[in-house]
């Protein structure tokens, strides 16, 4: 197959799977997929605002309100869902900004205009730990307010898990100076999404929690 062909075949998928999603009610998250998806592919991430700011809370939204609408329906049209969702993504668009640590030579070599490129390593060590230090205890009380209020054993569980991973991290960036360090750091933050915030926890404790918090929108109680 040649690779116009090939375009053409993967078009059609995504056109078909954009149908589909529309029988879910899913058509805008896909749309904003197959948009994000896209711009990672023709080289939009060399522009560091694409890359931090919109494709991965983007890709953020997308893995809670997907699952959300399947499980639940319109169920899950809740303000306070939406509300919690763009907090998350937020929050763990700064922690991400760990991963332009682990490159920087190459990505200056590429013509990738990430921050630690346009600031220089250490000043944006300086600056993310700042960033950390300052927005995480607020951020993850935000995350987990609704689940104190409901499960607060669940909830000091989840705080002391992120208090230690965060920490972990602020030390990293403040005592190392090390490609090796940075890519260590950016792996605790992978882990602290994947095992608290991004999945089964958070789908089985926090965002129930959160959509009980309040009546979804068109529902009355």
């Amino acid at each position: 197959m040649t690779v116009c062909g090939c375009q053409m075949c993967i078009g059609a998928v995504a056109m078909a799977c954009l149908a589909a999603s529309y029988l879910c009610e899913l058509a805008m998250p896909c749309v904003l997929c197959f948009t994000a998806t896209f711009g990672y592919a023709v080289g939009w991430d060399k522009n560091f605002i694409f890359k931090a700011f919109i494709f991965m809370p983007m890709i953020f939204m997308i893995h809670f309100f997907v699952p959300a609408r399947l499980a639940l329906g319109r169920a899950s049209d809740s303000k306070a869902l939406w509300d919690w969702v763009v907090s998350f993504a937020a929050y763990y668009s700064i922690l991400f900004l760990l991963q332009d640590l682990r490159d920087v030579k190459g990505d200056a070599k590429s013509g990738r205009r990430t921050l630690p490129v346009l600031l220089g390593a250490q000043s944006f060590r300086a600056m993310l730990f700042v960033l950390v230090a300052v927005l995480s205890p607020p951020g993850c009380y935000g995350l987990l307010e609704a689940l104190w209020a409901q499960q607060p054993y669940s909830a000091l569980v989840c705080t002391l898990w992120n208090s230690g991973f965060a920490l972990a991290i602020l030390y990293m960036l403040a005592t190392s100076d090390s490609v090796k360090a940075d890519r260590l750091a950016h792996k605790l933050v992978v882990f602290l999404f994947m095992y608290t915030f991004g999945t089964a926890p958070c789908l089985y404790f926090i965002v129930p929690s959160v959509l009980a918090s309040e009546v979804p929108l068109g529902f009355s109680a």
